[in-house]
Parts: structure tokens; C-alpha cells; sequence
């Protein structure tokens, strides 16, 4: 009959681990509940990023200039860019997309009247 007996309680005590009440029962705190969704450091909505007009010819600049090969892919790893940026820019410039980028005198237009 000890049989019987050690596996009930043995049963019983396995069930109050589990629960906590044996924690409970010998004065020891539960841990704190963890909260639901984790905090985490992660931004809701990410920025896209924008690039200058002189950022941008600078950095074509530098991809023309350099003669090793490979230094290009380092130039755009430093700077966290893709090759995609590059053609994008390349051809913009080829365009001549940046010269309407440029900083322009604000205000009225002065007009100069000609005198007969």
C-alpha cells in the first residue's frame, strides 16, 4: 500500500510545482508576470531616406574617380547605398535633373524695361 500512497503524493506534489503552490506555501514570491508584447527598440514607421543634389554628385564623383577594381563597392558599403542609387543617379545627372535642383534667388522677378 506504500506504493500506492508514494505515487499519489508524489503526483500531488509535481501538481503543486506546477501550479506554485508549494513556492506559495514555503513564503517564496512568485516572479512577476511578463508582459504580453515585448519591448522592443524597433521604429513603428521607418523614414525614407533623402539624398542632396550635392550628396549625390559627390558620390557619382567619387565612383568615376576611383581605379582599383572593387573600390566602388567598398565607396557604396560606406556610405550604405546600392548600386541601384548609382544608375539611378548617373542617368538623373544625365538628364540633367540635378541643374533644376539647384538653390534659386527667392522673390519678385525684376523686370528691366527697356526705354525707346
Amino acid at each position: 500500500m506504500s506504493i500506492g500512497k508514494t505515487s499519489t503524493s508524489s503526483a500531488a506534489l509535481a501538481a503543486s510545482e506546477r501550479s506554485g503552490e508549494a513556492a506559495n506555501a514555503a513564503g517564496t514570491e512568485l516572479p512577476a508576470p511578463r508582459p504580453l508584447v515585448s519591448d522592443s527598440e524597433v521604429v513603428a514607421r521607418p523614414h525614407r531616406r533623402r539624398f542632396s543634389a550635392e550628396y549625390k554628385l559627390s558620390i557619382i564623383e567619387q565612383a568615376d574617380s576611383v581605379q582599383s577594381a572593387g573600390a566602388v563597392g567598398g565607396l557604396l558599403r560606406r556610405e550604405g547605398l546600392y548600386s541601384s542609387h548609382l544608375a539611378t543617379w548617373r542617368q538623373q545627372r544625365k538628364q540633367g535633373e540635378f541643374d533644376a535642383l539647384t538653390a534659386k534667388k527667392r522673390g519678385p522677378k525684376v523686370v528691366v524695361s527697356r526705354v525707346p
